[in-house]
């Protein structure tokens, strides 16, 4: 986890962290007690590993976690029920980036095979609460874009809001690529890297990464063009349905979200769509 297992370490994000370290998993039946092999691990392990050097003074070079409690970690406790992956939704964006590194953070030696085991059964929300995370999207793109950034604040040359309403637009654009794939997430700080890494929808991609230095006149006609190809998709690929029809011309994401809403069963999980 972090920034060096996405490839995204540079000097700057190495003022923390404290040089090579490495992640182990015990399988949760493994008799032996964790204080002493961890000890033994750190004072064996090399203070230099491929020219990077320990700094000492805070983390340790090697960390062990029992694969139960990892997963207790994120969750607050093993989920068995989809209404459970949502223990904790004021921070789910923190549950969904831990689950985001256990996807694709490298796996270099699984001996009995359960850490795999437990990347396969995490590996992608249930279908209740990716659709939940999809109309998160579709409402953040609707309220900061179509709605209140191109109807609203330029007609008002609100500046500051206008800040705002672009973070929140270019963050939920991004995200929704990640749900449409059917992965997670990462942190925000990160989602930038990873969604240019993955290649993700380069035009759109080019059109946000040029939105800060545009006027807000530009910065309008961006967002309605990366909303319409959005929406294009959207239909293409029947996230939601060709024939939704808009007499009242409300801008098209609030009414996806409707949409996407509809087919949650777990009354649960439907509680938390506002």
């Amino acid at each position: 986890r972090g920034s060096d297992a996405l490839g995204a370490d540079d000097d700057l994000s190495r003022d923390h962290g404290w040089g090579p370290t490495v992640e182990v998993y015990l399988d949760d039946e493994y008799e032996i007690d964790d204080d002493e092999l961890g000890a033994r691990l750190n004072d064996a392990a090399p203070t230099e590993f491929h020219g990077a050097s320990r700094r000492g003074g805070h983390d340790a070079a090697v960390t062990l976690q029992r694969n139960g409690a990892y997963i207790r970690s994120i969750f607050g406790r093993v989920p068995e029920r989809p209404r459970d992956w949502l223990c904790c939704p004021s921070s789910l964006e923190d549950v969904e980036s831990a689950l985001y590194f256990l996807r694709h953070g490298s796996l270099f030696h699984d001996g009995s095979g359960q850490l795999t085991a437990l990347r396969d059964r995490y590996r992608t929300y249930p279908d209740d609460v990716h659709r939940l995370r999809l109309a998160t999207c579709f409402y953040d793109i609707a309220h900061y874009g179509e709605y209140n950034f191109v109807w609203r604040l330029v007609e008002r040359n609100d500046v500051i809001a206008m800040q705002i309403a672009l973070g929140h637009f270019s963050k939920a654009v991004m995200r929704l690529h990640f749900y449409l794939d059917r992965d997670f997430a990462p942190y925000w700080k990160w989602l930038p890297h990873e969604f240019g890494r993955r290649r993700y929808s380069p035009a759109i991609h080019e059109r946000l990464m040029a939105l800060p230095g545009q006027t807000p006149a530009e910065q309008s006609s961006a967002i309605q063009w990366i909303c319409d190809q959005l929406r294009t998709r959207l239909l293409s690929d029947r996230v939601v349905p060709s024939d939704l029809s808009n007499p009242y011309n409300v801008p098209w994401f609030f009414l996806f979200r409707e949409e996407i809403l509809g087919p949650i069963t777990d009354p649960e999980i439907r509680k938390l769509t506002w």
